[in-house]
């Protein structure tokens, strides 16, 4: 017996209250893991699929896919209402729909070794997701646009959990993660346990993770109470900010955890938000932040004889992309190297010129040899260091 209109009809308004019906269910379940929803999603399409009547057997892996029409548009839907959600909800979610319809389709026409085939397929991928690709997903989207930082913020004063005034100087570091939080929020206290997970693999002493408190959301006694237990480490000082002073300096704090990193000085990544999916990607990250902050860049070394240094200055140029910061220097035979000081940027493109004084001649000028040895802590950076006349 042929369909009828009224049977498509039906099967399409069947597919689409059950699509809906379903979606709206499964997105409000709180799943351990973003894997098992998707797991669950293709379960139901596959059981959909085989026990769905279907109107016509001419076209049935349309009439199979066809089931997962309404999952996908629904999904698609946060291209207008919810960009955040690219691309974990859409595209990514929207395979399991379709990969529970082809189950279905396989095990209905009675393609075994296609269904084995897919079944093998179907974990292999759910196993892949679970491990990398969703933590990628879910780490990319937490990584935003570095934030825009008044060179202010890192001199700015708050209070400890014992009411005293901690100035960012005091506490600077190569490297700084400095986290903004609330007590009571959920990622804020799991991303302290990644934090602390950091700590626990980087033993060194050459970085910082601040944690900052917002005052106009917690108030100093639930402060202080928080803090009370926590583990002291140098490496890790939670603060508080009693005037919600730091939209002062960050004028692009949306939402908790807000994070940014400082490498030497400088605001170079920004995170919002935190997910168990992506914890160990983001604790790799800070890790390798940390370490790279730590790398210094080439040592310029220039000899010469003491006669030849009298009266010149000493070029610097940068021919890199980045800035050249000067991170030490040193000199021999008594030789100072006037406006040269730690801390000296040397913009891309551009050089600086050090005059060089012989502050006392030596007996033996003629063998005497004066070293100079210059530290930069910006290794992409290309530069030269010569003599000018």
């Amino acid at each position: 017996m042929s369909a009828t209109k009224k049977d498509y009809i039906l099967y399409g308004i069947k597919i689409i209250v059950t699509g809906l019906l379903f979606t709206a269910i499964i997105y409000n379940i709180p799943f351990p893991d973003l894997i098992y929803r998707y797991i669950t999603i293709s379960i139901f399409y596959f059981i959909c699929t085989v026990f769905f009547r279907k109107p016509s057997s001419k076209n049935l892996l349309l009439m199979c896919l066809l089931i997962a029409v309404p999952s996908i548009i629904i999904d698609a839907s946060i291209l207008f209402t919810n960009s955040s959600l690219i691309p974990l909800r859409f595209p990514f979610s929207s395979i399991f729909p379709i990969l529970g319809c082809m189950l279905g389709f396989c095990a209905i026409t009675r393609r075994f070794r296609i269904l084995a085939a897919l079944i093998i397929g179907f974990i292999a991928f759910s196993f892949f997701s679970f491990k990398s690709i969703i933590p990628r997903i879910v780490f990319s989207m937490e990584e935003i646009p570095t934030s825009t930082v008044d060179p202010a913020f890192l001199s700015s004063t708050y209070l400890n959990e014992h009411g005293d005034p901690i100035n960012l100087n005091a506490l600077s570091s190569r490297c700084m993660l400095i986290d903004l939080f609330f007590v009571g929020c959920g990622p804020c206290e799991l991303k302290e346990k990644m934090f602390a997970e950091v700590i626990s693999e980087r033993k060194e002493n050459d970085y910082r993770i601040i944690l900052i408190c917002n005052g106009s959301i917690t108030s100093f006694k639930s402060f202080s109470a928080y803090v009370k237990d926590k583990p002291k480490d140098p490496r890790m000082i939670y603060l508080y900010d009693a005037n919600a002073n730091i939209k002062k300096y960050l004028k692009d704090v949306n939402g908790y955890p807000h994070e940014i990193v400082f490498s030497n000085g400088n605001p170079v990544k920004s995170f919002l938000g935190f997910n168990i999916q992506s914890f160990n990607i983001n604790k790799e990250e800070r890790i390798r932040i940390i370490e790279n902050s730590q790398e210094t860049g080439p040592v310029l070394d220039l000899r010469s004889n003491v006669n030849q240094v009298k009266n010149k200055s000493l070029i610097i140029k940068n021919l890199g992309k980045k800035d050249l910061v000067i991170e030490n220097f040193t000199t021999t035979c008594e030789c100072t190297l006037l406006k040269m000081e730690k801390g000296i940027k040397i913009k891309y493109n551009d050089s600086l010129i050090v005059p060089i004084i012989i502050d006392k001649s030596p007996s033996d000028s003629s063998s005497k040899i004066v070293y100079i040895s210059i530290r930069t802590n910006t290794k992409p950076a290309i530069s030269t260091i010569s003599f000018l006349n």
